[in-house]
């Protein structure tokens, strides 16, 4: 399978899987593959929108796409923010930096590592229900059409992030290839955007040389 991050400039490393955990069963648990992160979070999707029909107030499709759609753009806000300013964060404290290790420090080291491009699923239920909790606090029961939006933000992203790092380009969305290349390795500091560049855009973080390039 040929790499996606052709840039001529940039070199490929670190393209193996290395145990994460000691504990067998974490170890397990932390490793996912693209079939089984559909179904998941399709899943979870899925189950938020029935319990939105039980006790959701969306109850028209016009309010259900509006909020729906309005969530995966949620999405890639969340996405910048939580790349630029967690995972890249530099932690001093020894459980911090084990913390930024398992979260992205692993990825950046073995970025094509299929079997963790993925939040895994029983993580993913978890964080779910806290952001539709978080969710229902601030806007009542229209939170599990919003939730359900916000999580499909995230597993759209999730599966760009994967063809990213797995295939070639497709035509019309090379930039974006490129992007999150550059972010590895070249400038680590900025393109934090996955799934877009707008909000690297927003806030002066697209990589030198791409500030006046296409957008996507």
């Amino acid at each position: 399978m040929n790499s996606p991050l052709t840039d001529p400039d940039i070199k490929i490393k670190n393209k193996g899987h290395v145990r994460m955990f000691r504990n067998p069963v974490l170890e397990v648990l932390s490793l996912s593959s693209a079939t089984l992160t559909v179904v998941s979070y399709g899943a979870i999707v899925l189950s938020f929108l029935v319990l939105n029909r039980f006790f959701g107030s969306v109850d028209s499709l016009g309010m259900g796409l509006a909020v729906y759609f309005g969530a995966v753009a949620c999405w890639t806000f969340f996405e910048y923010i939580l790349h630029r300013y967690v995972f890249h964060f530099v932690y001093e404290s020894k459980a911090g930096k084990r913390f930024h290790y398992v979260m992205h420090g692993y990825h950046h080291e073995y970025p094509r590592d299929a079997h963790r491009l993925f939040m895994p699923p029983a993580a993913g239920v978890i964080i779910s229900s806290m952001f539709l909790g978080i969710f229902f606090l601030l806007m009542g029961r229209s939170a599990f059409v919003f939730t359900a939006g916000f999580v499909n933000g995230y597993l759209l992203y999730t599966m760009m992030h994967y063809s990213i790092h797995r295939f070639k380009a497709p035509r019309g969305l090379r930039n974006l290839w490129k992007h999150h290349a550059m972010h590895h390795y070249k400038h680590n500091d900025r393109a934090f955007g996955v799934s877009s560049t707008f909000w690297d855009r927003i806030f002066g973080t697209m990589p030198k040389g791409q500030e006046e390039g296409s957008q996507a």
